[in-house]
């Protein structure tokens, strides 16, 4: 898997920097675009006739040209920042494969109760830990469920489910670090506000409370 690692992380870098010259050259030509369609328009404003209304034309031209080279060039930059930013992931699922410490990102997890009887041992939740190891994890209700399932025993039923469902992600390399970098592109919502919302919405209905209503 490390390689794998390595040849993905080079592959989205070099992507990342073929779109960076890419857009370079994009940004030089709007400059190029605009100047000339500045000086048609000056062109234009001083000028009379048929040659003035032909220089008008050309101005416009070079604007909607201008506009297109602009949603162009933003393309460009999203489709960048994406590659680069999977070239990270990928960088970081190296570091984590190869257990460089310094380069994976912060825990950022609660620790354990202090009488846990074994987390402290194994070092669950700490700066070299299995969480910090084994997580990529980015929004709050991941992090929660996953710190769960560590600090926690569960029935063989639940860890069988857990294992099939392991087993099934593991080759989906693309789509498991897609929605990695989906969850570090979004601030996700505070694990209370999930909570309070499925309680709300698991709960009885409020015409069912209130039966004088119907």
């Amino acid at each position: 898997m490390i390689k794998a690692y390595q040849e993905r992380y080079l592959e989205f870098k070099s992507q990342a920097e073929d779109l960076g010259r890419r857009g370079v050259r994009l940004g030089w030509i709007r400059v190029g675009v605009f100047s000339l369609g500045f000086l048609l328009y000056l062109a234009w404003d001083m000028g009379s006739g048929t040659l003035a209304t032909g220089l008008g034309v050309c101005a416009l031209l070079c604007l909607g040209l201008f506009l297109a080279l602009v949603m162009w060039h933003r393309r460009v930059r999203r489709r960048r920042e994406w590659f680069e930013d999977m070239a990270r992931i990928n960088q970081i699922s190296l570091a984590r494969a190869e257990c460089r410490w310094t380069e994976l990102p912060e825990a950022g997890v609660q620790g354990p109760d202090a009488d846990h009887p074994y987390a402290f041992d194994l070092d669950v939740c700490g700066q070299a830990s299995l969480f910090r190891l084994f997580t990529s994890v980015t929004l709050p209700p991941g992090v929660e469920t996953l710190r769960r399932w560590i600090l926690s025993p569960a029935d063989p039923t639940e860890v069988g489910l857990r294992q099939e469902a392991v087993a099934e992600l593991a080759p989906e390399v693309d789509l498991r670090q897609e929605l990695e970098l989906l969850g570090r592109s979004v601030d996700g919502p505070p694990t209370d506000s999930i909570r309070r919302f499925l309680e709300w919405a698991e709960a009885e209905g409020w015409l069912h409370r209130r039966p004088w209503v119907l």
